[in-house]
């Protein structure tokens, strides 16, 4: 992290509901890993342009990781 903007492409910009948002982040995460993949999975399913196909948690952290690295 830069502390600079930078002006994302469209293809790498996701509308996120402020109310789903908001639901998810209220989440606790203190589960075990399936509880949180369980979570993760179920919100980020939800929104345009990802996957819809995770398996894994493993998976769902490569591609947050891909995808959120230069917010």
């Amino acid at each position: 992290m830069t502390d600079e903007r930078e002006i994302l492409p469209d293809n790498q910009k996701f509308a996120i509901d402020t109310e789903k948002l908001l639901k998810f982040i209220s989440y606790n995460f203190e589960g075990d890993e399936k509880d949180i993949f369980d979570a993760l999975n179920n919100f980020l399913i939800q929104l345009d342009g990802t996957p819809k196909n995770f398996s894994s948690l493993q998976e769902i952290c490569s591609w947050m990781y891909e995808h959120l690295r230069n917010c």
